[in-house]
């Protein structure tokens, strides 16, 4: 995975929150998914791309959601 300034700066800030290394690799790997399937950068992405990724991955890729 190539690191961007975006990237490590999400990880800092997660690393300054005290989340694991594990934690932070999860993170920033769902967020380049996330990215990638929109061929944008994360910080051009909105409110409108996180709902049709969530749609996407429900009816497309048959993901539910986790419930904590």
């Amino acid at each position: 995975m190539v690191t961007t300034a975006l990237r490590e700066r999400m990880r800092a800030i997660l690393r300054t929150r005290n989340y694991s290394p594990r934690t932070i690799e999860t993170y920033t790997t769902a967020v380049a998914r996330f990215a990638r399937h929109f061929g944008r950068s994360p910080d051009l992405l909105g409110c409108q791309e996180i709902g049709e990724y969530q749609l996407w991955l429900r009816e497309e890729q048959h993901v539910s959601a986790s419930l904590h």
